[in-house]
């Protein structure tokens, strides 16, 4: 268990070896803005019409994962360096891009963010490609520099660490959405029956009922005119490491399912809820979550009645101390309407969840 969460996170550091991270002063500063998953991207009007252009937007633009419609993962909104100023310097997240053979008016003003001393390592060093800033401009900020000696080394450096680059704006995104999301009204009496029976819980956005409340199952809905949002935990003794195999949560997945959720039962006449498969296969990947090695899923659920539908994302995770496994998902139904936001909604939802000392109960 622990030997997997260290290999993920020291890869993840060796790539990122050249990112710089600045966090600046934030006291004065206004918040960010912007729609979720709006990304600005400032360089030059040619090479956004380029190949390296058409790199990027391939990279932030494909298919957000998990989705029964194509959504893509970012909306982008490309801005001429010229006329990067005012407002729309506190959007939430910012990238600059720029390589050094190129010497237009624009890729200059970009390049004037570098010191001599960083122009001159990315001259001799082909794999320094990015690095990041912290609420440069606003709160809750994310500035991102994308940086070459030339568009074809850019363009490698960004296609080989795609994924790294998109999970840095997801974790910028899920916790500005968690500050959006409590800034109001939240369930806190929920929030605190959970802490105190179960010993574990999440922050319980504003609306959530509980719909069932089991030893080792509990469900909270959402329901919506035409949106229904859904939380789930569930836990059992953990007993091997090939429970952490995709087939492995996908089964228990649907146990719970038929157990638990909706009309569940084994009548052909009782809509209970399974994994969609056929449709759309599940895509797992190992996560960081809080702290902890997990199994990230995105798939697509159905009732067996096939009356309704839609995307989940869950966690799957063992809590060492008592040796307990969790299940932690998110599900919608959301006929006709764009799901990408609300599922970064969920997730950041799930990423509340924590486990409780017996010291936190009698607090």
């Amino acid at each position: 268990m622990k030997r997997y969460f260290v290999l993920s996170f020291s890869l993840l550091i060796l790539l990122f070896s050249s990112c710089e991270e600045i966090r600046n002063n934030t006291s004065t500063k206004k918040n960010s803005q912007g729609a979720y998953g709006e990304v600005v991207l400032v360089m030059d009007s040619l090479q956004w019409e380029s190949e390296l252009g058409y790199a990027l937007k391939t990279t932030f633009q494909k298919p957000f994962p998990g989705l029964p419609q194509a959504e893509a993962y970012f909306n982008l909104r490309h801005i001429k360096p010229s006329l990067f100023d005012g407002l729309l310097k506190y959007q939430s997240t910012i990238i600059y891009v720029t390589t050094l053979d190129n010497n237009s008016k624009a890729n200059r003003r970009i390049q004037g963010y570098f010191s001599k001393k960083s122009l001159n390592k990315i001259k001799k060093d082909g794999t320094e490609f990015i690095y990041t800033r912290k609420d440069e401009f606003a709160k809750n900020q994310l500035v991102i520099h994308l940086y070459g000696r030339n568009e074809k080394e850019l363009i490698e450096n960004v296609k080989n660490n795609e994924q790294n680059i998109i999970d840095m704006i997801d974790d910028h995104e899920r916790r500005r959405i968690q500050l959006e999301l409590y800034r109001g009204k939240e369930e806190k009496d929920l929030t605190k029956y959970l802490k105190n029976k179960h010993e574990y819980g999440f922050r319980v956005p504003f609306g959530y009922d509980l719909a069932v409340d089991r030893d080792t199952f509990v469900w909270m809905s959402q329901l919506g005119t035409d949106l229904f949002r859904n939380l789930i935990i569930a836990r059992k003794n953990y007993l091997s490491e090939a429970e952490f195999e995709k087939d492995s949560i996908i089964n228990w997945r649907n146990e719970i399912g038929k157990n638990h959720l909706f009309g569940s039962g084994e009548k052909d006449t009782v809509s209970y809820m399974l994994t969609d498969e056929k449709y759309l296969p599940v895509i797992s990947k190992k996560v960081d979550f809080n702290g902890k090695f997990a199994i990230e899923c995105r798939g697509l659920w159905k009732l067996k009645n096939n009356t309704r539908g839609g995307p989940f994302v869950s966690y799957t995770f063992v809590d060492e101390a008592s040796n307990q496994m969790y299940y932690v998902e998110g599900f919608l139904y959301a006929p006709n309407k764009i799901k990408r936001h609300i599922v970064r909604e969920l997730e950041a939802v799930l990423y509340t969840f924590k486990i409780y000392s017996e010291e936190d109960i009698e607090s």
